[in-house]
């Protein structure tokens, strides 16, 4: 009985302190700062994120670079992604 409770207690003690490690992944970016994200999709190693802005970065999220200098209208309000082709749509025109 000694030796379960004893095990008991060391694996409670595990999960109580990995517990404390599962909520410090967040870490700052490059990314969009502050901006609504209206849009969200992903390939198999990008994630795109539409905001007032147009946005991709590797699935580590670390670098992002900004894609919309081609757009006159950075609103992306839609993503739609097939096959390797990536749409966006915007509110109010190209």
């Amino acid at each position: 009985m000694k030796r379960f409770n004893f095990s008991l207690a060391v694996i409670l003690l595990i999960l109580f302190f990995n517990s404390f490690n599962s909520f410090s992944q967040w870490v700052q970016t490059n990314g969009p700062y502050g901006d609504n994200i209206s849009s969200i999709t992903a390939s198999l190693f990008n994630l795109y994120v539409g905001t007032a802005g147009f946005y991709s970065a590797n699935y580590n999220g670390i670098n992002w670079i900004r894609l919309d200098t081609a757009l006159t209208n950075i609103e992306v309000t839609a993503l739609e992604l097939k096959g390797t082709k990536l749409f966006a749509g915007t509110s109010g025109g190209l």
